[in-house]
Parts: C-alpha cells; sequence; structure tokens
C-alpha cells in the first residue's frame, strides 16, 4: 500500500493560512460572506461535474481522454469552497486556528486509509474509473445535503496523485495570482497577461517551483510575481 504522505503539524499550518486566504478572499466579494447565504455546496458539485468532464471517463456512450492538469485544478476549486463551507458551519464558535487543527486531525485519520496512484494512465483501467465515479457521487450526494465529504476528497486527490502539499501550493498559487491580477488592472483591462511570450500561469508554475511548501509561501509567491512582472513587462 502506498500511503498517502501527511504530516499532521505542517498541514494544520497549511490549512490556517488557506482558511485566512479564503476569507480574504471571500470579503472581496462580500465584507458579510459568512451571513449571506452563498450556496457554496452547489458550486462544489458544479465543479464535481467539471473534474469528471476533464476525466473524460464517464461518458460511456463517447471515447474521452483524461487532462489530467485541468482535472487537479478542478479538486483545487472545490477546495475553495469547502474552506468556505467549513468556515460558515463553524461560524465564530471557533477560531481559524482551532479549525485548522481540527481539519488537519480529520484529514490525517483520512489520508491513512488511502492510496496514491502515481501512474496517470490508471484511468485507463475500468476499476479505477468506477472507483473514482463512486467518490464524486459520495461528494455530491453530501454537497447535496450542504455538506462535505471529506475523505471522498481525500480519495479523489490521491486517484490523481495529489498529496496535501500539492493542493496547498496549487491553492496558494491560484489564489495569489487571482490577486496580483486584481491589484494590476485585470478588471480595468491594463492588465498584462502574456510576460515575454508567456501567459502568466506559466510564469506561475515557473516561480512555484523554486518556492518551499510552508506558511512563509504566499508572501514570497505574491512579491516573485510582482518583480517578475515588473522586470518583464513594466520596465
Amino acid at each position: 500500500m502506498n500511503v498517502f504522505p501527511f504530516d499532521h503539524a505542517s498541514a494544520r499550518k497549511q490549512i490556517a493560512v488557506m482558511l485566512r486566504m479564503q476569507d480574504e478572499m471571500n470579503k472581496m466579494v462580500a465584507e458579510d460572506w459568512r451571513t449571506r447565504g452563498f450556496a457554496w455546496h452547489r458550486a462544489i458539485y458544479i465543479e464535481a461535474g467539471e473534474f469528471l468532464e476533464h476525466l473524460g471517463t464517464w461518458k460511456w456512450w463517447k471515447k474521452g481522454s483524461p487532462d489530467m492538469a485541468q482535472a487537479k485544478m478542478e479538486l483545487v476549486d472545490i477546495w475553495h469552497f469547502a474552506l468556505s463551507m467549513m468556515m460558515v458551519q463553524a461560524n465564530h464558535s471557533i477560531d481559524l486556528d482551532t479549525l485548522a487543527a481540527s481539519i488537519a486531525t480529520r484529514l490525517q485519520g483520512y489520508c491513512r486509509e488511502t492510496d496514491l496512484v502515481a501512474d496517470e494512465n490508471a484511468f485507463s483501467k475500468p476499476e479505477v474509473v468506477s472507483f473514482c465515479n463512486e467518490q464524486v457521487d459520495r461528494l455530491v450526494a453530501i454537497a447535496g445535503d450542504r455538506g462535505f465529504n471529506l475523505s471522498a476528497f481525500v480519495n479523489l486527490l490521491g486517484l490523481c496523485s495529489m498529496d496535501f502539499d500539492s493542493l496547498f501550493r496549487s491553492y496558494v498559487g491560484k489564489n495569489m495570482l487571482n490577486r496580483f491580477r486584481q491589484s494590476n488592472g485585470y478588471k480595468e483591462g491594463t492588465y498584462i497577461k502574456i510576460w515575454a511570450g508567456e501567459e502568466d500561469n506559466v510564469h506561475l508554475e515557473r516561480i512555484l517551483s523554486g518556492l518551499p511548501t510552508d506558511e512563509s509561501l504566499p508572501f514570497a509567491l505574491y512579491s516573485s510575481l510582482e518583480s517578475t512582472y515588473t522586470l518583464l513587462c513594466v520596465a
């Protein structure tokens, strides 16, 4: 059994960082987001459907092929909404550090039971596709009841060869790039998306690969995006 790698202490810190980042992002949409009754559960099952579309394996009447990079990003999107849902459910009864510790403890139990599938060709195997579909069904069923099935989500991470560090890096990357775009004229149409012949998300992946995976990642990433953008697009 190839056990899903998980370090409780590290994950607790990473979850606390992501909870704060998600809270800040949600406040950009609505300062009172916790009490607005946003349909986080509906966003989760819509993203789950998009995840299946990118896998290209659920349609029995049509041949498809997995786009694993996009499928992984759909899991990251699901995690955005899951974090929001968990904060709403906790309300203000516990602080974010305590909530992060609770989530990390739950995750640790589920990660011990999950295999990592390192070979992306695994989705050519009917038993892998069947298990994946079952996990999506579990995720959607609980989302329909306004909850989040953490164990099903961990299983989907494992099937896509994503450990928790990978999830953290991808989450921080997407969150910080979105913030950077907004701070540099994205809404006004003045933001330059092509940096020296490459899209900003390509530069994002390159920058991410050279940064440590710890709680300092968001700040280091934003600083690197800023300096790279200034060098290639502004200077």
